[in-house]
C-alpha cells in the first residue's frame, strides 16, 4: 500500500528491513522487486526477482513479477519467456492471462488471443482470463466481444480496476465519451493512485464533454502521483 500511494521511500525501507531479517523471504523480494521495476530500476529489479525464482516454492510469482518488469521496461520477448515459463511451471488462469498480455505486446494478437483463451479455460470465473480476451479481441478489432468480455470481468469482480479500465477504453473507441468517463472514474475510486489513467481521463475529459475542471484536476492529479515517482528514483 505504502507502494501504491507513492510512498516509495518508506516502503523500499521496509522491505530492505525485513529481508535484512528474513533473507529467505522472497514474497518481500517479489515485491520490492516490483517496486524497483515500477521506479525504472530495472537491472537491480530483474537481480532482485531472478534470486526470488531460484526457490521453487516463489518460482511462479517471481516470474510473474518478472514479466511486469519487462513489459514496463519494454522488453516485450523477454516478458513473453518468463510467462512461457510460469504458464508451463502452474498453468491456471492468471499465468496464461500474463502470458496473452505479454504477446500482446509484442503486437501478436493471434497468439494473445490463443493464450486468453487458454486462461479462460482453466478458470472461466477468473476476470484476469476475461481482460485478456477483451484486450486480445480489442487488439483484433472486434469491440463488441471485447466489451462482453470487460462487463463479464466486472460481473465476476466489481472490484477490478483493469475490467473498468478496458471497458473505458472500448466506450472511448466507441465515442461513447460520457460511458467512457464513468467507467474511468470508477476505477480511479478503487486505485486513486493510478497515474496513467487520470492522465487518459485528463485528456478526454475536456475536450469530450467540455469538463475542464476534470482535466484540470486528474492533469494535476497525474503530476502529482508522477513527481512522487521521479522524487523517488536515484
Amino acid at each position: 500500500m505504502l507502494a501504491r500511494r507513492r510512498r516509495y521511500g518508506e516502503a523500499r525501507s521496509l522491505l530492505t528491513n525485513l529481508l535484512a531479517t528474513e533473507p529467505d523471504y522472497h514474497l518481500a523480494r517479489i515485491r520490492l522487486g516490483l517496486l524497483l521495476g515500477e521506479l525504472r530500476q530495472t537491472e537491480e529489479a530483474l537481480s532482485v526477482l531472478q534470486d526470488a525464482a531460484t526457490d521453487p516454492q516463489y518460482e511462479v510469482r517471481a516470474h510473474l513479477a518478472l514479466v511486469e518488469v519487462h513489459l514496463g521496461a519494454g522488453q516485450v520477448e523477454q516478458a513473453v519467456a518468463r510467462a512461457q515459463i510460469a504458464a508451463s511451471a502452474r498453468p491456471d488462469a492468471q499465468t496464461f492471462a500474463a502470458l496473452s498480455r505479454a504477446f500482446l505486446a509484442t503486437g501478436d494478437a493471434d497468439k494473445a488471443e490463443t493464450a486468453a483463451n487458454e486462461a479462460l479455460e482453466q478458470d472461466p470465473l477468473d476476470p484476469r482470463a476475461r481482460v485478456a480476451l477483451g484486450r486480445a479481441l480489442q487488439a483484433r478489432g472486434q469491440p463488441d466481444e471485447a466489451r462482453k468480455q470487460a462487463d463479464r470481468a466486472v460481473e465476476l469482480d466489481p472490484y477490478c480496476v483493469e475490467a473498468l479500465e478496458l471497458s473505458g477504453a472500448l466506450w472511448q473507441e466507441a465515442r461513447d465519451f460520457r460511458r467512457c468517463a464513468e467507467s474511468w472514474q470508477r476505477a480511479l475510486a478503487l486505485n486513486p493512485w493510478h497515474a496513467d489513467l487520470h492522465r487518459r481521463l485528463s485528456d478526454m475529459l475536456g475536450p469530450r464533454l467540455r469538463d475542464w475542471t476534470g482535466t484540470h484536476e486528474h492533469h494535476s492529479k497525474y503530476v502529482e502521483l508522477e513527481h512522487m515517482r521521479a522524487e523517488a528514483a536515484p
